[in-house]
């Protein structure tokens, strides 16, 4: 069985490859699941779609402030890591309490 550790290892490599244009990653939580079975890892990250972001060159306009207030969001994903092996099993939009 793996530790804490080694499951938060495997879920950053998950969220590496499969998770683009993140920045400010953040460990949120992990807990093993009640059979022991995966550890369910949670990471908070910012996502940056604003019109900014995407051309330097536009008029700023009132909408594009706004726009550029609501492209900036944190996101959070839940991944899944096998406790036995520390495979990935997969990962989803983390819903919360």
């Amino acid at each position: 069985m793996i530790d804490f550790k080694k499951a938060e290892a495997a879920a950053r490599n998950g969220f590496d490859d499969f998770v683009q244009g993140a920045s400010n990653i953040v460990l949120e939580e992990i807990v093993i699941s009640d059979d022991n079975s995966r550890y369910e890892v949670t990471f908070s990250y910012d996502v940056d779609r604003t019109p900014s972001s995407l051309s330097g060159t536009r008029t700023r306009t009132p909408l594009f402030e706004l726009a550029t207030v609501l492209g900036k969001r944190k996101e959070y994903k839940t991944f899944l890591v096998s406790s036995k092996d520390g495979s990935l099993k997969g990962f989803k939009r983390y819903k919360g309490q």
